[in-house]
Parts: C-alpha cells; structure tokens; sequence
C-alpha cells in the first residue's frame, strides 16, 4: 500500500514539474462601486507539438474552472477557455483598437496566457517563475452576465467596453497569472449558481455533447462539464 502511494506521489510530482505541463493561478480583478472585485482559480494547461510560424503553434489542452468575478448588482464577469475571433475582431474594430497581421492585439484562448505573460514558450514555463501581469492585450476572452440573468444573455465584452456596458463605476483593474504547480485542481464549478445550472439542464436537453461552436456553453467555464 505505501509502495503504490509513493508511486502516486512520484507520478503527480513528475507530471506537475514537467516542461509540457503548467498548473497557473489566474486571479482577476474588478472595481465596482468603489469597491476591489476578485476571484482566483487553477488552471492547468498541457502543451504538445510545437514548431511553425502560424499564430498558434502548439496544441493545448486544459483542465480548471474559469475565474468568476461577482460583481453585486452589476452581474458577474468571466474569462473563458475559447474565444470568437470573428466577433472580437469587430468589437476592437468598432473602439478603433487596431489588430495587427497573425491577430496580435486580439484577446487569446486561456492555454496562450501563460506563454504571452511570460514571453516564453511551453517548455520554457516553470514553477519558479514570478507572479505576473497579463498584457492587456493578451487577456483572454471575457463574458458578462447581467445579474439575474438568463444564461443565453451573457456575451463578450472588452475591458474598454465595462464602464459604458455595465455601469460607469465597473473598472478592469488587471489579471494576473503565477505558477501553482501544487494548488488543488478543480474541474467543475460547484455549487454552481442558478444560471449554469439552468445551462447544464438546458444542454443536455439540445445536445448530445455540447459543441465548442456554441457562443456560450459550459465547458467553456468548466473543463470536466458532464452530462
């Protein structure tokens, strides 16, 4: 029995060490009403692949929940795993944020923050490395959803875009990202609030699995979402 434990150790302490593997905390924070606004997850991404010159050049996969920041009143404000390229590039468009050629100055999926705030590649990555702030630039994509709210009323918005969308008390103040090779990893939100609740019932209901096509669904917050 402490054989097989002591392997198990072994083998977590490897795979959070190792250099295609990286276990962030990512907290991001909002003002509202005068007042700070956090929340904070684990996030763990695995890198693979690599080489190429196109904007992604490795393949990622993660595990984690989204950090939520629950603003009272104003709803609550989320980063997301994906994002839509398409319906970001006329978001900045419409502010008049340029976007340069291999979509430099657009937000990024969660699996390339930890490379942009760092400016290092995957292998690269490791758990000595300092807290960091993320480029604002290089944020992931973020949702808001008004308070009480249904879940199909959530939509993207940009940092800019908050004191005019929300309210004009809501400033982003920043996120920030540090290495947490061993912070407990949670893959599911719960409890979870009623909306996601209501989007768990109403996915099942749709969907076989739910599409990553989708504007807004849970495993865009939830890795390990389950039917």
């Amino acid at each position: 029995m402490r054989l097989c434990v002591l392997s198990l150790s072994l083998l977590v302490a490897w795979r959070y060490l190792a250099r295609d593997v990286f276990r962030f905390r990512m907290t991001m924070e909002i003002e509202a009403d005068g007042k700070l606004h956090t929340a904070s997850s684990i996030i763990e991404v695995f890198y693979y692949g690599g080489g190429g010159v196109a904007e992604r050049r490795w393949h990622t996969s993660h595990k984690g929940v989204t950090p939520m920041v629950d603003l009272g009143p104003h709803g609550t404000v989320m980063a997301v795993f994906d994002y839509d390229a398409v319906a970001y590039r006329k978001r900045l468009a419409k502010l008049g944020i340029p976007v340069g050629p291999m979509g430099q100055g657009m937000p990024k999926s969660i699996d390339d923050v930890s490379i942009a705030a760092y400016n290092l590649p995957p292998e690269k990555l490791f758990w000595r490395l300092p807290k960091t702030e993320v480029p604002r630039n290089f944020l992931p994509s973020l949702v808001w959803l008004p308070r009480d709210a249904h879940w199909r009323e959530a939509d993207i918005i940009l940092p800019e875009e908050m004191p005019a969308r929300i309210d004009a008390s809501v400033r982003f103040v920043r996120m920030a990202i540090e290495p947490a090779p061993w912070a407990w990893l949670v893959t599911q939100i719960d409890p979870a609030p009623e909306w996601l609740r209501k989007m768990r019932h109403d996915h099942r209901k749709q969907y076989i699995l739910p599409s990553e096509g989708c504007a807004f669904h849970p495993l865009k917050i939830e890795s390990e979402y389950s039917r």
